[in-house]
């Protein structure tokens, strides 16, 4: 088994392109979705997210990979158990906020990572939390960061940002991260709901 973290992935995706993507340094950015997960109470009891990677991350998250038809499945559940194990360090990059107070999150369990027919790894995972929280009457943020500033977790519209059936009634809106000095500036999603 190939040994894989964090740090050498940015390292050696550093060596392998051949020019920074901005002049403040190397960034990638991966397009996000986000579902919120309701127990039948209506509380929430997590975060269903979707990452879809640059084709360039991808290409060195697979390097020397076997993608052959007998071992692409394995190959993937694999990468994606890499990637997870190395995202519990950093949060997931997710911060949820209610009232101003961070939320904790336990380990994540259920992933899957597939490739795209254009070569980009989609990486969902549900993110569950300690305890469940009550949404109605409440303002709920979403904040998608990278500490490093390498990775830029993008939501292309406040469309990605979706409540479920049974939360229609949330104002969602999206606002770029204050202040931010590595970069494109990551996002928070303000949810409000009735």
């Amino acid at each position: 088994m190939r040994k894989w973290s964090f740090p050498v992935f940015i390292a050696a995706l550093w060596a392998g392109l051949a020019s920074p993507v901005s002049a403040g340094g190397f960034h990638y950015e991966i397009d996000v979705t986000s579902q919120l997960v309701e127990d039948s109470a209506g509380n929430l009891t997590g975060l269903r997210l979707g990452w879809l990677y640059d084709q360039a991350v991808s290409e060195v998250l697979l390097d020397g990979e076997d993608l052959s038809a007998g071992q692409r499945a394995a190959t993937l559940k694999l990468v994606a158990e890499r990637i997870i194990t190395d995202l519990y360090d950093y949060r997931y990059y997710t911060h949820l906020k209610m009232g101003g107070q961070e939320s904790q999150f336990v380990t994540v369990t259920d992933y899957r990572l597939d490739l795209t027919p254009d070569k980009r790894l989609k990486l969902d995972f549900l993110l569950p939390l300690a305890k469940p929280l009550t949404l109605a009457g409440k303002q709920l943020d979403i904040e998608l960061i990278d500490p490093a500033g390498t990775g830029v977790l993008l939501y292309r519209s406040a469309n990605d940002v979706s409540t479920g059936p049974t939360r229609a009634n949330c104002q969602i809106t999206l606002e770029a991260y204050p202040d931010y000095a590595h970069g494109e500036a990551p996002q928070t999603a303000h949810l409000q709901c009735q």
